[in-house]
């Protein structure tokens, strides 16, 4: 008997521990990413509110002031075109396309100021669950002791411990509701549980959402400075026509030679290569893909300008998936890689490399979101490429490095490819561009201006292509 009640005590005292550890596993990590400052005052909370509400009244105001400009700079277009006057018509065409370009970085700016909203949203929402789940917890460990110390007693002691049988139903009354209390509360926290992941994966989502607009935002600015200068370029000259140059052979061996010296700085990269060399990795790509050169050329351009750190961190604790930036006096960043998704694919690929993990430069993430562990100039996450390599091991005869310069154009030309690409139409490499920028969410008014960005580029290095193919 002593045995048996000591038993108890034991599997008792070691389900209370497993179900605190089952309860509480996923609680710290929800805890730790809802994290939050010291709330915010009811008048603090309230000017922040009209605030928020002013900055998005002044942007849509500025939206339709610019919907108003692109019209009159059409209106212009229009006459200019049935005047035939192609100096005015395309100073307002370029006028034009800055408008829209300011509309999208502004139309961008009311997105942002929108998802940050939604984000702080949705992380009040995060926190509160688990608070309600840590209550809720409490109560379950206080029902489970109290339901494993009934459980001790058997009904013959019950039944000797009371006077009456009143008392004795009453008794076993409580140990019913206790058992019932517990259950439900058990299907509670369950509950709460499942309703906490499904709001972290919408955070996610959010989060992700948020990176590809804040880029795409940076491939604005960019495209508007570029046609600003077209413009003060275009304003300073005058309508004289340009003299045909002599020489026509030599001109092709300047130009020629002016092409393939341009540096092509790919992200990743020690030193900058030459677009020739660039171009000769494309030519591979090409072949073996049918990949048009000059669309995976000008991608490569845009991934290597993807921000100002990329690249710049390692690996320092996989358990975690944090790291250092090491341009940065190795100052510790965390979400170097997410490490559910990326970290274990990226040290089986170091493993079969043979490189260092914990010395191979990835991307470091953005400051306030998402993670980094981008690797190579393609910039691969891990975990994409792990889905990618036995495929590349095959065209290649051994496995693939995403390092390797002419690896990383075959693999963003495979998985281009894949996407569509091949077929070489302008259309179908523009959908491709935006499905390996945003996946899913490639067809986002909001993201265009990436695949616009890459068609653009792409006519630009066909123009030079075309020159490097000329013979002489």
């Amino acid at each position: 008997m002593l045995f048996l009640v000591h038993k108890r005590v034991i599997v008792g005292l070691v389900l209370i521990v497993l179900l605190t550890a089952v309860f509480s596993t996923s609680f710290v990590y929800s805890q730790s990413d809802t994290e939050e400052s010291e709330p915010l005052t009811a008048e603090q909370q309230r000017q922040s509110n009209e605030e928020k509400a002013q900055r998005r009244k002044n942007l849509e105001a500025q939206i339709k002031a610019y919907d108003a400009e692109i019209e009159r700079y059409q209106a212009e277009i229009d006459k200019y075109q049935a005047q035939g006057d192609l100096h005015k018509r395309e100073i307002s065409s370029l006028n034009s396309q800055i408008s829209r370009i300011r509309r999208e970085i502004t139309n961008n700016e009311l997105i942002i100021e929108q998802t940050n909203e939604a984000i702080e949203s949705n992380k009040s929402v995060i926190a509160g669950l688990i608070k309600r789940k840590q209550s809720l917890q409490d109560s379950l460990k206080r029902l489970f002791i109290e339901h494993y110390r009934q459980q001790q007693v058997d009904e013959i002691t019950i039944i000797l411990s009371h006077d009456n049988l009143a008392d004795f139903f009453d008794a076993i009354q409580r140990r019913a509701v206790i058992q019932e209390h517990l259950r439900e509360t058990v299907h509670q926290v369950r509950d709460l549980q499942e309703r906490i992941e499904k709001e972290q994966n919408h955070l996610t989502e959010q989060v992700d959402q948020q990176l590809l607009t804040l880029e795409v935002q940076q491939i604005n600015r960019e495209n508007l400075a570029v046609k600003q200068d077209e413009q003060e370029v275009l304003l300073a000259e005058t309508q004289a026509t340009e003299q045909q140059l002599q020489g026509q052979v030599d001109d092709l061996k300047a130009a020629q030679a002016r092409i393939r010296g341009q540096l092509y700085a790919l992200q990743g990269v020690p030193a900058a290569t030459s677009f020739g060399q660039a171009y000769a990795y494309a030519k591979v790509a090409s072949g073996i893909t049918g990949v048009r050169p000059a669309f995976l050329l000008a991608l490569f351009q845009r991934e290597s300008l993807w921000g100002q750190n990329v690249g710049s961190c390692y690996l320092t604790d996989p358990a975690t998936g944090s790291g250092v930036n090491f341009k940065k006096d190795n100052a510790p960043r965390d979400r170097v890689m997410k490490a559910s998704r990326d970290v274990q694919p990226f040290l089986q690929i170091m493993e079969e490399l043979g490189r260092d993990p914990f010395s191979t430069p990835v991307s470091c993430p953005h400051p306030n979101y998402g993670y980094g562990g981008a690797m190579g100039p393609a910039q691969f996450i891990p975990s994409t490429w792990a889905g990618y390599k036995d495929r590349l091991a095959g065209v290649l005869g051994r496995p693939a490095d995403p390092f390797d310069i002419g690896d990383a154009f075959i693999a963003s030309a495979v998985k281009l490819a894949d996407a569509g690409a091949a077929t070489q139409t302008e259309a179908a490499e523009w959908k491709a561009a935006m499905k390996y920028y945003a996946g899913g969410g490639w067809n986002n008014p909001a993201y265009r201006a990436y695949g616009d960005w890459i068609i653009n580029k792409a006519r630009e290095y066909q123009a030079d292509i075309d020159i490097l193919e000329r013979k002489e």
